[in-house]
């Protein structure tokens, strides 16, 4: 399913939860920006959070919390 197809939910960091599907946005990997993937670990502190996040190539890959919204279909 194409990123366009998903809806993408404003929610802040801590309500992420392990196994949700989250799209990349930011700068920060601009070859990641608008794919999709499911966040595996959380690290740090709740309001300023690091989420892990496996993509479909199975790569693991560290985003901050603002680098990604949680997305539903």
């Amino acid at each position: 399913m194409s990123a366009q197809a998903w809806r993408c939910l404003n929610v802040s960091s801590p309500e992420i939860p392990i196994g949700a599907s989250v799209l990349v946005k930011g700068q920060l990997y601009p070859e990641l920006v608008g794919k999709i993937g499911t966040v595996t670990n959380k690290y740090g502190h709740p309001e300023y959070l690091a989420l892990e996040v496996e993509l479909a190539d199975n790569r693991k890959v560290l985003f901050w919390h603002y680098q990604l919204e949680q997305v539903q279909d």
